[in-house]
C-alpha cells in the first residue's frame, strides 16, 4: 500500500440483545480520522509509517468493545528524467547549468546531487559549473549526473552529454618595423597571440610582394632585408601572422609598409689636377652608388665654391 492509496477497513460486531454499529478511526502520523475508508493521499503518512485501524463497538449499556489492524506503508523509487545542460555546444570558458526533471511518488524530501565528469573521472559536484576553472579540451565528452535518494534509502539516476568545442585562436596585433624603411633595412615583424582554451599556438610570419611569398618563418618574431629579393624602393612589403591550435582553430593578421628610397652614397670625389693656377681649367670627379638604382654617377650634380 502506497501514501497515495484509499484503504478501507472492515469488521463483524456482533451483539444477541441488539444491533451494533461499529465506528472506524484510522491512526496515520498521529493524526486520528474518523471513517472506515481513507484516502492516504489526505494524511501525512510516508513510506515506513505505520497505518492503524482501530474499530469501537459499543451496545446501549456503554460497553465497548475494540479491535485493531494495521500496514506499513510501502516506498517507491524516485525518478529522474530530462536531465539536460543549459548550453548544447559550451566552450571551455562558458558556464553550464545541469537541470532535470525530478519526482518522487511519495513525496518525501530527495537529497539531489550533481556530479560533473569527463572520462569517468569526477571534475566538480552542483548544478552549475564554470569550465575555466576546470581542466578541459576541446572534443572532450562533458557530463552531467543527476544522483537522487529519497528518505527510504531508494536511488535513482540520469545523465546527459555535450561536447566542448574549440574556441580559435587570435592573432592580437601584428607590427612590421621600422614604419618607414628603405629596400637596405632589416624589417622585423611581430605577432603577438592568444587562445582562449590555453592551448599551444603554432605561429608562421610570411613575407610577401604582389601576392608572391618570399620568405618564411616558423615564429612570433622574424626580420627580412628587401635587397636580399630583389626588392626597392616603391614597393610594397606585406607581412601575414597565421596562427593556429591544436584543434582546426585559425586566425590571421596582417601589417605593410612601403619602401622608400635609399639615401645614395657619393665616393672617390677628385679635383684635378692637383696644382691649380688662375689660368687652370680644373675637373672635378666622383663616384655614386644608390643601393636601389645602383650606379648613378651620372646623375652626379656639382658646384664650385671659391673662398
Amino acid at each position: 500500500v502506497y501514501n497515495d492509496d484509499t484503504v478501507t477497513c472492515t469488521s463483524a460486531a456482533f451483539d444477541p440483545d441488539q444491533t451494533i454499529v461499529p465506528v472506524y478511526q484510522w491512526t496515520v502520523g498521529g493524526t486520528n480520522y474518523i471513517s472506515n475508508s481513507i484516502n492516504l493521499s489526505t494524511t501525512v503518512g510516508l513510506p515506513g509509517d505505520t497505518v492503524l485501524c482501530e474499530v469501537f463497538a459499543t451496545d446501549d449499556e456503554g460497553v465497548t468493545v475494540s479491535s485493531t489492524d494495521s500496514l506499513v506503508l510501502s516506498n517507491r523509487a524516485p525518478q529522474v528524467s530530462q536531465v539536460t545542460i543549459d548550453i548544447p555546444s559550451p566552450t571551455t570558458n562558458d558556464v553550464v547549468t545541469c537541470s532535470a526533471n525530478i519526482v518522487d511518488p511519495d513525496g518525501e524530501t530527495l537529497a539531489v546531487e550533481y556530479v560533473w565528469q569527463v572520462g569517468g573521472a569526477t571534475l566538480a559536484a552542483g548544478a552549475t559549473l564554470d569550465l575555466s576553472s576546470v581542466s578541459l579540451s576541446p572534443n572532450d565528452s562533458l557530463m552531467c549526473l543527476v544522483e537522487v535518494e529519497d528518505g527510504m534509502g531508494s536511488t535513482a539516476n540520469g545523465s546527459t552529454a555535450v561536447v566542448v568545442q574549440n574556441t580559435a585562436p587570435v592573432v592580437n596585433t601584428v607590427n612590421l618595423t621600422p614604419p618607414s624603411p628603405t629596400a637596405v633595412d632589416v624589417l622585423t615583424c611581430t605577432a603577438t597571440v592568444s587562445d582562449a582554451d590555453g592551448e599551444a599556438l603554432s605561429t608562421a610570419i610570411a613575407f610577401s610582394h604582389q601576392g608572391n611569398v618570399l620568405y618564411t618563418q616558423m615564429s612570433e618574431t622574424a626580420s627580412f632585408t628587401p635587397t636580399d629579393y630583389g626588392l626597392g624602393s616603391g614597393n610594397l612589403v606585406l607581412c601575414t601572422a597565421t596562427t593556429s591550435d591544436g584543434y582546426g582553430g585559425t586566425d590571421q593578421a596582417t601589417d605593410s609598409v612601403t619602401l622608400d628610397s635609399s639615401a645614395p652614397s657619393l665616393s672617390n670625389v677628385s679635383i684635378s689636377p692637383n696644382t691649380i693656377y688662375t689660368d687652370t681649367t680644373a675637373l672635378c670627379s666622383g663616384t655614386a652608388v644608390d643601393p636601389n638604382d645602383g650606379n648613378i654617377t651620372q646623375s652626379i650634380q656639382y658646384q664650385w665654391e671659391i673662398n
